[in-house]
This record gives C-alpha cells, structure tokens and sequence, in this order.
C-alpha cells in the first residue's frame, strides 16, 4: 500500500472514532436523596442518543401507585374524553396569553389519564376559523405536539370552536361510562346568539361545557351562559392564571393522590443546557425545582 493510502486510511479510522466517541451525549435518569427512590419518579430522554448540540426532551414521569398513601385513595373515575377548544385570535398574541394557554394546555394534558382503554384529548384551536389540531386521541405525545404549534392571528368565533368540538364527538363511539366535556378558553368577544345557541346544542347531547374568560376583554357574560353551570365558568383575570385554572379542572377530573409537590431534578449542566420554558420549574445550576399541584391517580 503506498504511503498517501495508508495516510487516508489511519486518518478516516481517527475520524471514524472521534465520531463514536462525541456523537452519543446520553441523558440518562439520574437517582439523588432528593427523589423519591421507590420507583415512584423516572426520567426518560428523547431521543436516547443524539449528536453534539441536538436537543433532548426529558420526560418525568411520578408514579402515583408508588407513592406514599397520604389521603384516601378513591377508585378511579371512567375513561374522560376532553375537547381542548382554544381561542388563537390575534388579541391572543398580547401579555403572553397564547404562551400561557399553550402551557396550562399542555399541563392539563400531562394531567389526564390517557390510555387505549382510557381517556382522550381532542385539540381545537379557533380564529375566525375552527380547526381541528388533533382528533380524540390518547397519543400524549401528539396532543402535546398539537398544543404545542398553536399560533394566533384573525378574529373570533366561539360558535364555530365548539361545533367542531360536537364534530368530534360524532366521530367517535364512547366507552360505556364515559364522561364527555368541552373546555373553551377565549379571550374576546364574539356573535353571543350562534356561540350560546352552539352550546345549548352541546348541553343537550349531555356534553360538559366548561368556559374560561381570560383577560378583561373577554365577553364574561356570553361565557357564563356557555358553561354548563356557574361552577363551570372560571375567570382568569390575566395569562399568570391559566394554569391554576386548568389545575382545578383537571384536578376536580380526574382526583388526586398527592397535592403540593416539590421535585428537585439534577442534571449535568456542563455538558447540557436548558432549552424552551420551564413552567412549574426554576433552575439553580444544575437543579430543576419543580412545584406540582397534584399527582392524579394515572
């Protein structure tokens, strides 16, 4: 072999390895004093492995049947199908409303027990349009996928948001037991005869309709007729307060076996940094404070 040959041989094989050896930064679980360490939390990366600066997402999942018993535990409620109908008009895009819809979105998700044989999540997001994001589904990952891309622009109309909401519904043969609800979030104001008239018809196949007024330009009077009774009406006076609302909701869904939980997560901040928002999180160097309201019975 002549010399140049040999060269590019014994520099393709360094390269080869130096490939090997920076191409897999794992995140893997890491276990502390501060978890709790009877199986109750695991971490999962995805993907496990990935080239240098690619993002990883960090699933924590907390085991509520593997938690120390601090209530009485109630049997769990039927499967829930949950139509997420989300106002994106463009007065959302102002103080943060459409970010924080999308998180208490997402956390209400992260909330419900979704399962082949359990509940479901259908995602609606609304303008002067309704469009259907994610039919009823229990692929959490996809739901949160959905949420997660919802943009605002255009004008609105709630009565075309919760027909659609009813669309999804005939689209689907419900488990025996099922509860079926509606959840509407606007911001606006929009025609209150077609959006009321659109709710009565929900109510009437018996629908839950639960409404949210965000913000003081909502139409509070035309949401208060939408739900399907006054303790069905919540008002968030601005976008800080969409998540203690979808907590409540879920909450009050699905029970709770554990309520104001404090995880502190680790990880290596030398070699990873945070990307995107935290919400429910803080970080100090390399730990995640993480404050939950309730772990439901999943």
């Amino acid at each position: 072999m002549k010399l140049w040959e040999t060269l590019l041989t014994v520099l393709a094989l360094i390269s080869l390895l130096i490939l090997v050896l920076v191409k897999t930064i794992g995140a893997a679980p890491v276990a502390s004093k501060n978890l709790i360490t009877n199986g109750a939390v695991t971490r999962i990366a995805h993907p496990g492995t990935v080239f240098w600066g690619e993002p990883v997402d960090v699933e924590v999942r907390i085991d509520a049947g593997k938690l120390p018993p601090c209530r009485t535990v109630q049997p769990p409620p039927p499967p829930i199908y949950a139509a997420l109908v989300i106002d994106r008009s463009g007065s959302m895009d102002r103080e943060r409303k459409i970010e924080e819809a999308r998180n208490s979105a997402l956390e209400f998700v992260d909330l419900m027990e979704l399962a082949e044989n359990g509940g479901r999540v259908t995602v609606i997001a609304f303008n002067e349009k309704a469009k259907v994001l994610r039919k009823f589904s229990y692929n959490r990952r996809a739901v949160r996928l959905a949420i997660s891309l919802i943009k605002a622009k255009g004008n609105t109309n709630i009565a075309d948001g919760l027909n659609k909401a009813g669309q999804q519904f005939d689209a689907v043969s419900l488990p025996e037991g099922a509860i079926s609800i509606v959840i509407l979030l606007s911001d606006g104001i929009s025609d209150p005869s077609s959006a009321i008239q659109a709710a009565e018809q929900l109510k009437s196949r018996g629908l839950r309709v639960i409404s949210i007024g965000l913000g003081s330009d909502a139409d509070q009077d035309t949401l208060r007729r939408i739900a399907s009774s006054d303790g069905d009406y919540y008002r968030a006076a601005d976008a800080a307060n969409l998540l203690d609302v979808y907590d409540e909701i879920a909450s009050g869904m699905v029970g709770s076996v554990a309520t104001n939980i404090t995880l502190v997560e680790y990880f290596n901040n030398k070699h990873f940094r945070l990307i995107g928002e935290t919400y429910r999180g803080t970080q100090s160097d390399n730990q995640i404070i993480w404050q939950i309201p309730f772990v439901g019975r999943l």
